[in-house]
């Protein structure tokens, strides 16, 4: 019989990939411009607790981080929920973003605003 626990974000990274992980604050500028252009493995997490409910972002779940573009400051996320959202109004922290099969972009600044905590393997 197979048994499934349930991991933190964090364990689950060092499990499936063998390597240390890092792990960045909310704020830390030098962890998310390190993923411009680099083939690093990055997830962000949302606690649910005191950051601003936003549509289409699910409390207490964690997207992977698939990129940043520092020229644009945008961050590529994606929902492993492949969930599809449109925003009823402007995107942005008070109506969401669009996202298709889970995939959308989020300005550097709502990120920050968003995801508590950013965790990077940089091997």
């Amino acid at each position: 019989s197979l048994t499934l626990e349930v991991l933190d974000t964090y364990t689950a990274m060092n499990f499936l990939s063998g390597y240390d992980v890092h792990s960045a604050w909310a704020g830390d500028e030098n962890a998310l411009a390190g993923l411009a252009g680099k083939q690093w493995m990055a997830t962000a997490a949302t606690d649910g607790m005191g950051k601003k409910r936003i549509p289409g972002i699910s409390p207490h779940h964690a997207y992977a981080v698939l990129g940043y573009d520092s020229t644009n400051q945008l961050v590529l996320l994606f929902n492993p929920g492949a969930e599809d959202f449109t925003p009823k109004g402007s995107p942005g922290l008070d109506n969401g973003y669009l996202a298709r099969r889970g995939f959308f972009k989020m300005p550097r600044k709502d990120f920050w605003q968003t995801f508590n905590i950013l965790y990077v393997i940089d091997n």
